[in-house]
């Protein structure tokens, strides 16, 4: 992105470092600083990661498609989001270089982190008379001297191929395993209480406005095999007038119906839909893996303390 004139196309394919790395920073800013509890900085790594997962996108468009296209992904299209993809390089780029911080400190037994590689990084060119612009290779380059291990293959892997699903070895290489939890967990509380909204994306692969309305709508998810969509408005469910709680308690009960019932209104037109489903409440969560060493509670440490 550093052009010398306003002639030259700005190239922005590596976003996934500039903005991606910005945002893991701001990450450990807000916990090791205090302004966010531990317990929540795992919860909320657990909701990105979920997000993450959610996102078929990924299937067709890889992450450096959506660094070349911020300019038409920006303020885009508010439909089948989980489809077609957004500015996914700032979250789904700071869970990388969680993934980078983790494999390095695995990598050296604890005694090299992203610290290492920012102070190598950031102390590149004299900042004070010019911009210093990178590239990949330097990316690369400054990697492997904190790490042996095959970064090309990963940058490969994470930002410039499709993928068929989210790779979750993040979670694994900081010493957690990805779960499912039936209890509903303080991120998506506080999002229901701001929104007013119902999420169940991890269950029924949706989630709906205060109103009932479907907003989002997961590809293959349960939802979406049972023909509904975004814009769809769920006016009732198992006979009785939607509220959240009533579909909360239904999707709780398909362990033992195996369905969901509910009466949509699409237009003027009322339709029954029954959502094939028999799992339950489900919601992503991190759980500790004690056979692997905690670095995520490392990262999160802060490396001063108050005098």
């Amino acid at each position: 992105m550093n052009t010398p004139d306003y002639m030259r196309t700005k190239d922005t394919e590596l976003l996934w470092v500039y903005e991606g790395m910005t945002q893991y920073l701001g990450y450990l800013l807000k916990i090791r600083s205090g302004l966010q509890e531990t317990e929540d900085f795992v919860d909320d790594v657990a909701g990105i990661l979920g997000g993450l997962i959610n996102q078929k996108g990924r299937r067709w468009r890889p992450l450096r498609d959506t660094e070349v296209s911020a300019y038409t992904l920006r303020g885009g299209s508010k439909h089948w989001g989980f489809l077609r993809r957004s500015q996914d390089y700032y979250r789904e780029g700071a869970m990388l270089w969680l993934e980078i911080d983790a494999r390095i400190r695995n990598d050296s037994d604890g005694k090299k982190s992203i610290e290492d590689f920012c102070h190598d990084f950031f102390t590149k060119g004299d900042g004070k008379s010019h911009a210093v612009s990178f590239d990949l290779k330097e990316i690369v380059e400054t990697l492997s001297r904190h790490s042996s291990f095959n970064w090309d293959s990963l940058i490969n892997e994470r930002v410039y191929q499709p993928q068929e699903k989210f790779d979750t070895e993040v979670a694994r290489q900081c010493g957690y395993r990805l779960e499912y939890t039936t209890e509903t967990p303080e991120r998506v509380k506080r999002w229901q209480k701001r929104f007013k909204g119902a999420y169940f994306l991890e269950s029924l692969g949706m989630s709906a406005n205060a109103k009932g309305k479907i907003s989002n709508v997961i590809p293959d998810s349960p939802a979406d095999r049972a023909g509904l969509y975004d814009g769809v408005e769920i006016v009732g469910v198992e006979g009785k007038k939607y509220k959240r709680k009533r579909l909360e308690d239904a999707i709780r009960n398909s362990v033992m119906t195996g369905k969901v019932t509910l009466l949509t209104l699409n237009g003027d037109k009322y339709e029954d839909v029954i959502i094939d489903y028999n799992d339950g409440l489900r919601y992503y969560t991190l759980t500790r893996d004690s056979s692997r060493s905690d670095r995520l509670s490392e990262i999160m440490k802060p490396l001063t303390t108050e005098k």
